[in-house]
């Protein structure tokens, strides 16, 4: 039987590859890149600080949660294939926000944002109307 090493486990990290799309979604939908950073820290400020208020389940909380302890007898156990669909999870979800935050960014003088989201489904073409 297969068994994946701890280290390669350990290093699977939804939470880093769905970071960046979070953060370019809030910088597109922002006028002002500094004002895109401060959503980008409150968006993350905000996700720690929703554990102590009670929101904890993997599949709202941004990232998901990480893997429990590795035991030598038993290894990930069971805990394994929930951890990584959670994580196959936010991965897709990281994916389509970047989809749609590419589509969304500004191209041309306009800025507003309400304009962008209008003409957001004239530049879908087959491919990405699949996604």
């Amino acid at each position: 039987m297969f068994s994946m090493p701890p280290s390669y486990i350990d290093t699977f990290r939804s939470y880093e590859a769905t970071r960046p799309s979070i953060a370019f979604f809030l910088q597109v939908v922002s006028k002002n890149k500094f004002i895109g950073i401060l959503l980008t820290l409150m968006f993350f400020i905000a996700n720690v600080g929703t554990e102590v208020l009670g929101f904890n389940h993997s599949l709202y909380k941004f990232g998901g949660h990480p893997l429990g302890t590795y035991s030598e007898m038993n290894g990930y156990g069971h805990f394994l294939e929930p951890y990584l669909w959670v994580k196959a999870y936010w991965l897709a979800f990281g994916a389509i926000v970047m989809v749609f935050s590419a589509l969304l960014m500004n191209r041309g003088m306009e800025m507003k944002l309400w304009v962008r989201i209008r003409t957001l489904f004239h530049q879908m073409n087959p491919p990405i109307k699949w996604v």
